[in-house]
């Protein structure tokens, strides 16, 4: 037991070192040897890539919650009774091998509120455990708890600096639906931040730009439920959030004439034609909604249909597009 003990400090306070010197690390993974050969170490770096060799985990990961466990009591109690340093490092290991254990985070978690470890490696931290396991909820929950702290400093102003952590949020997630097509936590962990940009000209561009590109996405991954939701919330955000002078009029013009033998290039014309005595009192409130719907009704559908007649994940998809038409109307 005092081998493993040993090997198991020495394993942890090597991926310590690695992750914390080197902040342009990519991913994490687990490398299938399953039996120790030669007395080399199992921890395995190579251009800014992290692996751990498979036979070593059972002996780590032992070791790990056993301590853990008898700590995690105590640990709130008498801080300075413990070795922190000690803590932390297994704690990490913790994360990175056993993600979905919410008491390893909390445990993080703990120690970033006392100011006892630094919350500038947790970004980094959390990108490994995606980079091996793209669904856990844990590791999002987490990236999004410590990034809301990151905003706290950030004064609302500065929205250049908002923007980049947006970006950079929606990036990691967009990387961990590419590992896992129907991942629901990251598609989830997208929209929650696009809803909660408080800059309206901001959440604007986000919308636009994320909307337009959500496109290619269900036409190469059809099976995707949480993309067509995601895809359908940002479809009521374009009608929350983007201006009415910023319509989609323009990019839809040759699609009305196409579908609906709308001939006029008047903007104004175009909600009379289609509600007939039916028009809203402010119709441009309503113009982007209504184009939008009936492209993807119309035309995104028809065209999934082709490819992937009958698919149950485009039908749901007609359904939604068909009953906000009608909420619209009994508005």
């Amino acid at each position: 037991m005092q081998q493993d003990n040993s090997l198991a400090e020495k394993i942890l306070a090597e991926l310590e070192t690695i992750i914390y010197n080197d902040d342009n690390l990519t991913q994490f993974d687990i490398i299938p040897v399953l039996e120790n050969n030669t007395n080399r170490s199992p921890v395995l770096y190579e251009d800014h890539n992290l692996g751990l060799e498979m036979w070593c985990i059972k002996h780590v990961y032992a070791y790990i919650h056993s301590y853990l466990l008898s700590v995690r009591k105590k640990l709130k109690w008498n801080l300075s009774q413990f070795d922190i340093k000690k803590i932390n490092k297994s704690l990490l290991g913790g994360v990175l091998l056993q993600p979905d254990v919410s008491t390893y985070w909390n445990m993080r978690r703990d120690l970033i509120e006392t100011n006892l470890i630094k919350v500038d490696k947790e970004l980094l931290l959390t990108k490994l455990v995606l980079s091996y396991k793209s669904k856990s909820n844990e590791a999002f929950s987490h990236r999004k708890w410590i990034v809301k702290r990151i905003l706290k400093n950030v004064p609302a102003c500065n929205i250049d600096e908002i923007h980049r952590l947006i970006v950079q949020e929606l990036l990691i997630a967009k990387v961990a639906c590419q590992k896992e097509n129907n991942n629901y936590h990251a598609w989830t962990y997208k929209l929650w931040w696009i809803e909660n940009v408080s800059d309206l000209t901001l959440k604007s561009t986000i919308v636009k730009k994320e909307y337009d590109l959500s496109l290619n996405w269900v036409f190469f991954n059809v099976s995707a439920h949480s993309a067509f939701h995601y895809r359908q919330r940002l479809l009521l955000l374009v009608h929350a959030c983007v201006p009415a002078n910023d319509n989609y009029f323009k990019c839809y013009k040759q699609f009305l004439f196409k579908y609906l033998h709308f001939t006029s290039n008047s903007v104004d014309l175009l909600l009379p034609f289609l509600l007939e005595d039916i028009v809203p009192k402010s119709p441009d409130d309503y113009l982007n909604l209504f184009c939008l719907l009936l492209f993807e009704l119309l035309n995104t559908c028809s065209e999934l249909n082709k490819h992937y007649p009958g698919h149950e994940a485009v039908w749901y998809h007609r359904r939604f597009l068909v009953h906000t038409i009608l909420q619209t109307l009994y508005k």
